[in-house]
């Protein structure tokens, strides 16, 4: 929770507007934690830009049926239930520009190539 959070990074002087736009930055889901995908995805972005063969083997990890989407049943997969139907296809709808309730390798790129916020 962002207590927690805030309190991991007392020592380093951030003011608690910069820390709550780095926990909430972090916190895709909205859930009010930090899951292990989340943190992953965090550490991953601080390294650096990631190359492309990275991403494509994230996305083909993520296409668990090798139809060249991820779908609404490839994220339940993955959630193993931690998240609800509705917020799967909320996941799908925020990257999905092409409304097809799927998410492609190109949409899936785009999400990794957006400039994020500094902190």
């Amino acid at each position: 929770c962002f207590g927690q959070f805030q309190k991991a990074f007392s020592s380093l002087n951030y003011t608690e507007t910069q820390l709550n736009k780095m926990f909430h930055g972090v916190n895709i889901d909205g859930t009010g934690l930090i899951n292990y995908t989340e943190f992953l995805a965090a550490t991953i972005e601080v390294r650096g830009v990631i190359e492309e063969e990275r991403l494509a083997e994230a996305f083909d990890r993520l296409d668990c049926d090798d139809s060249g989407y991820i779908s609404k049943k490839d994220l339940q997969e993955l959630f193993s239930g931690e998240k609800s139907d509705e917020r799967i296809q909320q996941i799908i709808a925020e990257v999905d520009s092409t409304q097809r309730r799927k998410i492609s390798y190109a949409q899936f790129l785009l999400l990794w190539s957006e400039t994020k916020p500094q902190f």
